[in-house]
C-alpha cells in the first residue's frame, strides 16, 4: 500500500496571500497529497477487486462454503 500523507498537518496550514512562494508550496504539497491519496484508493480498490474475485471463485468451486458465511437462524451468529 501506497503511505498516506501527513493530511492533519498539511490542512493546518493557513495560506498567506502575501508569501507568494508559500503559496506556491502550499499548493505543491495538496496536489502532492492528492496523488498520494488517489494511489492509496487505487491500491485499496485492486485489493478488494482481487478478494471479490477470489471469494467467488471460491464459492464457484465449493458452493457449499457461502452458507457459512450467513448467520445462523437458531443463534444470529455467523460460524466459519
Amino acid at each position: 500500500m501506497p503511505p498516506l500523507p501527513d493530511l492533519a498537518t498539511l490542512w493546518s496550514r493557513e495560506p498567506d496571500s502575501n508569501d507568494v512562494n508559500a503559496t506556491a508550496e502550499l499548493m505543491h504539497e495538496l496536489t502532492k497529497a492528492e496523488t498520494q491519496l488517489s494511489a492509496y484508493r487505487t491500491a485499496v480498490h485492486r485489493q478488494l477487486a482481487a478478494a471479490t474475485a477470489g471469494l467467488i471463485a471460491r464459492y464457484r468451486e465449493q458452493p457449499h462454503l457461502f452458507l457459512s458465511a450467513l448467520p445462523s437462524l437458531t443463534t444470529g451468529t455467523i460460524t466459519v
